[in-house]
């Protein structure tokens, strides 16, 4: 069994809506040994596949995966190792975190022909705390639904009076629920689960100090929770109070670094095209130090475009400072992205997206 949850437990699901080639490669020059992926092709058959890394340019492979559970390094890795879809900077399929030498994944797919049965489930907690462990599984072309749900504190052991079946090529996804977020050594939310799906927006209420901010920031992997584990399955961007625009440099140049540092397409055109939808482009040349506070607030929510369909969008007080022709702009934003199947959790105490239903998450003032 591997331990799912110290390194890179999940990956986007809907990175596979079609066999892929993929894109392997480390953030180390010095990783130059031999990779092997172990997945499913179009078919749902089993396939592996090595290659061998040279560093930091990527190698595709000769196969495409329609899944991925396992990458395997025969040495020490130096550098992170990712498998991406689309190009070297496209999305992460699955991770091996420096010197893990394998993926460390809590997701599988039963293959083609072969049927699972789920016998019993072991788990340990590192931090002694009660959490929720979930097990999902989604039959071939359903959604993924609870096949098992548990409280648990510490070690956790259950086996299944019968056997769970499941059938080929269903996917089988683990996440546990329940954390707990610090700021200063003072506790400021404990139990905390929530759960979202597809096209769902989540509005995110509380008073000043409740954790809105720590709670946006742990989801987006700026920091960590005190306890518990956070699992998203699809990429994730997030906006926050600053702009966080470099002042020497161009809009442009700005939103390609950003770009590249997400490992979001920043090609040129796709670039223009996003600066154009946002009617940025006639500063978008300019070093971002001479911009207005407006422009720069323009530009930073131009980010969001730059993602997949599919994104996680994590938005801090977005309406703030924003005039009514700008808060509807936002607005139809966030509508569009929801109806192409993302997802948005905004921290707000203004309306936002009202006309999209959505769940309300409240925090209370810590005690």
């Amino acid at each position: 069994p591997e331990t799912i949850w110290t390194a890179g437990g999940l990956y986007p699901w809907s990175a596979f809506d079609d066999a892929e080639t993929l894109y392997c490669l480390s953030t180390s020059g010095s990783d130059t040994t031999t990779l092997h992926v172990e997945g499913l092709d179009e078919n749902y058959d089993l396939q592996t596949e090595t290659v061998t890394l040279t560093g930091t340019s990527a190698v595709t492979t000769t196969n495409t995966f329609k899944r991925v559970f396992r990458l395997a390094y025969d040495a020490d890795n130096v550098g992170t190792i990712t498998a991406r879809t689309e190009s070297a900077t496209g999305t992460i399929i699955a991770q091996v975190d420096v010197g893990y030498a394998q993926s460390l994944m809590a997701l599988y797919t039963i293959p083609a022909g072969y049927t699972g049965f789920m016998v019993a489930g072991d788990m340990t907690i590192n931090a002694f705390r009660d959490v929720q462990l979930k097990f999902f599984v989604r039959n071939f072309g359903k959604p993924f639904r609870i096949a098992h749900m548990a409280e648990t504190r510490g070690l956790y052991r259950y086996d299944f009076n019968a056997p769970l079946k499941i059938t080929e090529k269903s996917d089988l996804d683990v996440r546990i629920d329940e954390i707990a977020l610090m700021r200063d050594m003072r506790v400021l939310q404990r139990g905390l689960s929530h759960q979202m799906g597809a096209g769902e927006i989540t509005r995110l209420h509380g008073p000043n100090g409740a954790g809105k901010t720590t709670l946006l920031r742990a989801i987006a992997g700026r920091l960590r929770p005190a306890a518990g584990v956070i699992a998203c399955d699809v990429p994730i961007i997030y906006v926050g109070h600053a702009d966080a625009l470099a002042a020497a440099r161009s809009g442009r140049d700005n939103l390609a670094d950003w770009a590249r540092l997400n490992g979001f397409d920043a090609q040129r055109d796709r670039i223009t095209a996003v600066l154009s939808d946002m009617s940025a482009t006639s500063f978008a040349d300019l070093p971002a130090r001479v911009l207005s506070r407006g422009q720069r607030r323009r530009l930073s929510r131009t980010r969001r475009r730059l993602g997949p369909k599919t994104a996680l969008w994590l938005l801090d007080e977005p309406r703030t400072g924003l005039d009514s022709a700008a808060a509807s702009q936002l607005d139809a934003m966030i509508g569009r992205h929801l109806d192409g199947g993302g997802m948005v959790m905004a921290a707000t105490h203004l309306p936002l997206a009202a006309v999209h239903n959505g769940g309300t998450l409240t925090l209370q003032a810590p005690a």
